[in-house]
């Protein structure tokens, strides 16, 4: 799963687009060759023409995108026993029990 955040300010609105229902914008994620200081593994930006593509148009940067598995969230911490793991039971004599 990618979590992505856009800056909307940054957004060529001449660039929305009407559909049958909704008005839309076309984006395009980009993976960087590292990874920056936040987890942030891609880039985004409006999507361009081929024609613009072509052409040399380089769409401003208006977003990231980070990487998120699901394994990850769910990890217990490691102090926590797993569930299916049964607690130990300390095996003294019993000379402790009042009873």
């Amino acid at each position: 799963m990618i979590i992505i955040k856009i800056n909307v300010d940054q957004i060529d609105k001449a660039r929305l687009f009407k559909g049958a229902k909704h008005t839309y914008l076309d984006l395009c994620l980009i993976e960087k060759n590292e990874t920056d200081e936040y987890g942030s593994a891609h880039f985004v930006t409006q999507s361009c023409s081929k024609e613009e593509r072509e052409s040399g148009v380089k769409m401003p940067i208006i977003g990231n995108g980070k990487e998120m598995s699901r394994r990850e969230k769910s990890k217990p911490k490691q102090d926590e026993p797993k569930k299916w793991e049964k607690k130990t039971v300390d095996e003294s004599d019993g000379s402790d029990i009042p009873f």
